[in-house]
């Protein structure tokens, strides 16, 4: 059929927000040929969901949309929209009318073109169909659970806490704020409880000196909440830094946040920043893992940076309270590093060390894969920057290998000869 030779390999799109020239920004070369494979490794291999693509393609100018049906491409546009209705069946209320547009588009195929799409092989429809209505099953009976009870544990030395009230989106309805004070002062957050107009149900401060001169960071803060609260521990908690941003996407943690508001997250342990630690081994991280645990570790460890990071009741207490005992007194100066990791720094050592093993004290694999390779995790963690879902200017993003061009008219096949 000619229509299989509509598709061009690579299509160059610009376009400007405004009439100014200062608003031209949008200048991108989009791969067909690799988008389409990128389709198949998901769908059919397990591979990296190629989700940066599939959202542009969504939020293309209806112009450009347009120019794929008028080019007699619409393939890559139809599982752009099946793809993202999958997407946002975790984390918003729209992707029916995704999915209403990609139906819509298969319907006023040709009917060469419909064989391209359902029966040729060519584009993985019919998979990515199934995938779509898996998951839907899947969100529905999710969604049917209560409400989980969520804890945001934040520990806080004299930086700006203005973030919690004009940074911070989507808490969900009950969630409870816990703000450790290690430097002695008491943080003013009260105007962040809902009955003052915020968004947390309740709001504690709850002092967290560090023990002598060793600084136990956000170590101390963190397991002194798991170990005061083992018998009421939320249904998850989210470990925070007070400057989050440093670390982690705002975008990304408000992903977890909408699944969590919407009863369809199911994720025992996360990480939310985005910085991945180079693989690696230590003595001090060998002695600490040996305390804790009671055994050699086993390997290298790289998982990502900087301890923010969401766990469950079940993740958190799958290690019997007595280990947290022992991490709280590692980190809070009661054991001096000297005595493990045989060390003199003002900052824990240990705490340090811990950066490299808190997700393997909640149930993670020591040297875990990348978000988007990770087969466990729904679509939407399955991002590889953590903004893609906000994105509105894409140059950052490699929608295309940088191809030689070789600019092609465009032909009519059917009425070629030859």
């Amino acid at each position: 059929s000619a229509c299989a030779f509509d598709c061009a390999s690579e299509i160059e799109l610009d376009w400007c927000n405004n009439h100014t020239e200062e608003s031209c920004v949008h200048n991108y070369l989009f791969s067909v040929s690799h988008f389409q494979r990128k389709l198949d490794e998901y769908y059919l291999r397990g591979g990296r969901p190629p989700i940066a693509e599939a959202i542009f393609l969504t939020r293309l100018p209806r112009d450009f949309q347009l120019y794929f049906l008028d080019a007699g491409c619409p393939w890559p546009l139809i599982l752009a929209y099946v793809f993202v209705a999958e997407f946002r069946l975790w984390v918003e209320e729209d992707s029916e009318n995704y999915i209403r547009i990609a139906f819509e588009l298969a319907r006023n195929l040709g009917p060469d073109q419909t064989w391209l799409l359902q029966e040729s092989g060519t584009w993985p429809y019919n998979a990515a169909i199934k995938s779509y209505e898996a998951t839907l099953q899947r969100v529905s009976q999710l969604s049917q659970r209560p409400a989980p009870s969520v804890h945001f544990v934040i520990c806080h030395c004299r930086e700006d806490l203005s973030w919690l009230a004009e940074d911070l989106k989507h808490v969900p309805e009950g969630s409870i704020l816990v703000v450790y004070e290690k430097c002695g002062e008491m943080a003013d957050v009260q105007h962040l409880r809902v009955a003052a107009g915020g968004p947390f149900a309740e709001v504690f401060v709850i002092p967290r000196p560090d023990a002598g001169t060793i600084r136990g960071d956000e170590c101390s803060g963190y397991l002194s909440h798991v170990t005061a609260n083992w018998h009421q521990l939320a249904d998850y908690t989210l470990f925070l830094h007070s400057d989050p941003g440093e670390h982690a996407h705002f975008s990304f943690l408000h992903t977890v946040l909408k699944a969590l508001k919407k009863r369809t997250y199911d994720v025992s342990f996360q990480s939310i920043n985005g910085p991945r630690h180079v693989r690696t081994v230590t003595p001090c991280l060998q002695a600490v893992h040996q305390v804790l645990f009671g055994s050699p570790m086993p390997g290298l460890v790289g998982p990502y940076c900087c301890a923010q990071f969401v766990a469950s009741r079940e993740a958190i207490m799958a290690r019997p309270r007595e280990l947290y005992d022992r991490a709280l007194q590692l980190v809070d100066g009661s054991v001096a590093p000297m005595d493990v990791c045989r060390t003199a720094t003002p900052r824990s050592a240990h705490c340090y060390a811990l950066e490299f093993l808190w997700h393997v004290l909640f149930g993670a694999e020591y040297d875990p894969p990348l978000r988007q390779d990770d087969k466990t995790l729904p679509l939407p963690f399955r991002v590889k920057y953590g903004f893609e879902p906000e994105m509105k200017e894409w140059s950052k993003v490699l929608l295309a290998p940088p191809v030689p061009k070789k600019v092609i008219e465009r032909k009519d096949f059917s009425k070629m000869v030859g």
